[in-house]
């Protein structure tokens, strides 16, 4: 009986007393979905804050990491970002997507470019607007404006007529379906476009007889995106255009 009673109390002595095993250190994600320009914060659970990390993307073209792990989407496409410490290497997925096209109706400034054009019209400018940004939504924020202000300027040089009289010479139905040209209708365009990929952005000198454009952030600048005006990129100054005085 004694022997009984005994052979359990060993056992919970040797459990009570056995050296309890430190967790394995892992990374807070495996997997990563992320959208171009977003940010995610990658860490390692499971060891001191005085361990350091060395952070590594495989492919700084989809993805790049800070020191402190801070993962940026650049462009569409699969990378890995590895976390080394103490010898041991630990490895995330990074899948990053299209920015995705938003809907006409959703648009953050659907009602202000309903001001200009009746629902009809908004509609035809959308969708002739939707063979600018299509091609550019897996591509590089930069990229991405850059590529609007080169197709819209290319529409104008293939043939378009200037006017500041003409019914809608000032908006992106006038621009892009009938073909008047003017900075007003170029800037208001170029915002359209950009706020179908999710931008938001700014009309410089907007209802000004000044000349206009579309003031974008990028990253953490501010661009000029200037089809009419052959400009696009870092802004000399704020609201500054290189070629004004």
């Amino acid at each position: 009986m004694k022997k009984r009673i005994l052979l359990p109390l060993l056992l919970f002595l040797l459990m009570i007393t056995a050296p309890v095993r430190a967790a394995e250190p892992t990374l807070n994600k495996t997997v990563l979905k992320i959208t171009i320009g977003k940010k995610a914060a990658l860490k390692v659970n499971g060891i001191s804050s005085s361990v350091k990390v060395k952070w590594k993307s495989a492919d700084q073209k989809i993805a790049t990491v800070t020191k402190k792990g801070t993962v940026t989407a650049v462009s569409a496409g699969k990378t890995k970002i590895t976390a080394t410490f103490n010898g041991q290497t630990l490895t995330c997925t990074v899948r990053v997507n299209k920015v995705p096209i938003v809907a006409m109706k959703k648009l953050s400034r659907y009602r202000y470019f309903r001001k200009y054009m009746s629902e009809s019209e908004m509609t035809k400018a959308y969708k002739a607007a939707l063979k600018v940004v299509k091609p550019l939504q897996g591509l590089r924020i930069e990229e991405q404006v850059i590529g609007i202000a080169v197709e819209l300027r290319r529409m104008f040089d293939e043939g378009m007529e200037y006017s500041m009289k003409k019914k809608h010479y000032n908006d992106p139905y006038g621009y892009l379906v009938l073909k008047w040209a003017s900075c007003a209708g170029c800037a208001r365009t170029t915002g359209l476009c950009l706020n179908m990929l999710g931008f938001e952005y700014e009309h410089v000198n907007e209802n000004k007889y000044s000349h206009q454009w579309a003031r974008v952030k990028v990253g953490k600048k501010y661009w000029i995106c200037d089809a009419y005006g052959l400009y696009v990129g870092e802004e000399p100054g704020v609201r500054k255009h290189p070629y004004l005085s």
